[in-house]
């Protein structure tokens, strides 16, 4: 899949596409169709204009089983099977290294989500 065309987060540049990475913004659906298909893939959402953070598919801060209206309303969604596509996608895009999520974190020295 390829990144879908839409605003720059920060509303003004256009995004520069890596393969590999697709976006969903004012699509919950299609959103939540790529996180049921891709249970091992990884989230990136914008918290503010530079900072991002990552997510595994997983992660409880989606629930998919419940949807929620408007989830890439405000915050458009950039998915990958990989967080290095997503960090490079935010590094093309002229964005700050995004950070894992509390939730996602803390599963992982756990031993809960670990990922290859």
């Amino acid at each position: 899949m390829t990144a879908r065309s839409a605003p720059h987060p920060s509303g003004n540049q256009p995004i520069t596409p890596v393969p590999g990475v697709v976006r969903f913004s004012c699509d919950d659906l299609g959103f939540e169709d790529w996180m049921r298909a891709n249970r091992s893939g990884y989230v990136l959402n914008f918290r503010d204009g530079r900072h991002g953070t990552l997510h595994h598919s997983n992660c409880r801060t989606f629930r998919v089983s419940s949807p929620r209206k408007g989830i890439t309303l405000f915050r458009p969604k950039d998915c990958a099977e990989s967080d290095s596509l997503l960090r490079r996608w935010a590094t093309a895009n002229g964005y700050e290294s995004p950070v894992w999520c509390e939730l996602c974190s803390a599963e992982e020295s756990n031993g809960i989500a670990s990922r290859p």
